[in-house]
């Protein structure tokens, strides 16, 4: 029994929340298995409340690689700061580095910025396609796409053709997919009486009692 506690007492310190720093593709001069481990268990400690103890093992890591960096500001973001111009900073200063997109997606949801948090995603998806960002991704576009045409509707609905068009765009350019997205357009630009937009943008319509009723409108 105290062997085996013992052996409990050293394992390593595992990441449950955040991106682990160390997960490949990662960024700056190759660094020694224990520089590794030593950013990984910066970053496991301070997620366990222990952010002291996280600083003690980053100052393992060379001053100013991308890794030892990417970890500081997970210690930040884990204090409560607000972290997303600098970890954007750094995802542009090293567009590989996976696990630095990753935290600008936290970072930006926490900010109230979806908009960045979904390009982040994407990117992290591309670089870490089994890191889960995928599924971040998909989430957060259909909750921006939802946002966007919720808020167009309304301004459609209070008289502004214009600005409901502007949403409907941004929502298509998020998801050019977007059946609610196309949806609103088309009754924006009917409402603007732009017949000849609104028709170019009805061979995506669904085939939905909506859809079916603008087809006929433009037609």
């Amino acid at each position: 029994m105290v062997a085996l506690a013992a052996c409990r007492s050293t394992a390593p310190l595992q990441i449950r929340r955040m991106p682990d720093p160390t997960r490949p593709p990662i960024a700056g001069p190759a660094l020694t298995p224990a520089q590794l481990e030593a950013a990984r268990e910066a970053v496991a400690a301070a997620e366990g409340g222990e952010v002291s103890k996280g600083e003690e093992s980053l100052r393992l890591l060379p001053a100013g690689h991308p890794v030892r960096a990417l970890a500081g500001l997970e210690l930040a973001f884990l204090r409560g700061e607000a972290v997303l111009a600098q970890a954007e900073a750094l995802a542009s200063a090293n567009p590989g580095y996976g696990s630095a997109w990753g935290l600008v997606v936290l970072a930006a949801r926490r900010e109230g910025d979806e908009r960045a948090a979904l390009a982040a995603a994407r990117t992290a998806s591309e670089l870490q396609p089994d890191a889960g960002w995928g599924r971040v991704a998909a989430e957060l576009e259909s909750a921006l796409v939802e946002q966007l045409v919720a808020q167009g509707e309304l301004l459609l609905r209070s008289g502004d053709a214009a600005g409901a068009l502007a949403h409907a765009r941004e929502a298509l350019k998020a998801a050019p997919g977007a059946a609610g997205g196309r949806l609103l357009a088309v009754r924006a630009l009917l409402a603007l009486h732009d017949t000849r937009r609104a028709a170019e943008l009805v061979p995506g319509l669904p085939d939905t009692a909506e859809g079916l009723e603008l087809k006929g409108n433009v037609a």
